[in-house]
This record gives structure tokens, sequence and C-alpha cells, in this order.
């Protein structure tokens, strides 16, 4: 399996830094997106920016065949109206970090249904695998 790692904080972020990382990504090949650092607190937007909320959004207009893992809160899925394909990890920790790739690639099976309605997901829609 060819993989291919980047990671662009918010803190060094710029149009360039964005529009060079999705020039290099390849649009045929399946787009894992993960959102770390998030917040409990839906005031401040689960601590996502709208810096990351654009960056999805160009990472899925770009590649339609994406996941998109958020490592926080499942309301937090507001925010990115596109996704066709999300895990909601609830919690970043070594457990989520460890296993979540494990499900994306099929190394262990996956049971889990999404506990709210957003974006038109109803609640209990999920996979079982």
């Amino acid at each position: 399996t060819d993989i291919k790692r980047f990671n662009i904080s918010s803190l060094t972020y710029s149009i360039e830094t964005r529009l060079q990382t999705i020039d290099k990504l390849d649009s045929s090949k399946t787009l894992i997106i993960s959102v770390f650092g998030m917040s409990r607190l839906a005031t401040k937007k689960f601590g996502i920016d709208s810096a990351t909320i654009r960056l999805v959004a160009d990472l899925q207009k770009k590649h339609p065949k994406n996941v998109l893992c958020l490592f926080g809160n499942p309301y937090a899925l507001k925010f990115f109206p596109n996704t066709r394909n999300a895990i909601i990890a609830y919690e970043e920790n070594p457990f989520t970090l460890k296993y979540v790739p494990q499900m994306i690639f099929g190394a262990i099976g996956v049971k889990g249904t999404l506990p709210v309605s957003v974006n038109g997901i109803k609640a209990g829609t999920g996979i079982q695998s």
C-alpha cells in the first residue's frame, strides 16, 4: 500500500501551503482526512478553526474518495457538510490513535452508529464490518 502522510497545523497554515498540499495529492486514491486537537465546547466550534474547515472543504472537493476522521464530538460534522464517509472517534487518545487506522484499513471490524442527527444524516446511521 502506497501511503503518503501530510500534516498541516493551523498554526503554520497558509493559502500557499494548502494549495501546494492539495496539488501533491493523487485524486484517484482514497484520501483520509483527520481532524485533531478538538475541544468539547460547542461555543468554540469544538476547537475547529475556519482554516481547518476551509482545508477540509477544499480536500473533499478535489478528492471525492475521502474519509473524514473526527477525534471529537459528532456535532462537529456540521462544519463539514460535504462529508459522505466519516469516522467519529470521540476522543484523541492512544487507543483511538491506534485503532482508527486499523478500522480504516480493515485490520479490525467496525460496529458503530451515529448517536445524533447532523447534516441530514440521521441518528442511528452506521456500519458494521
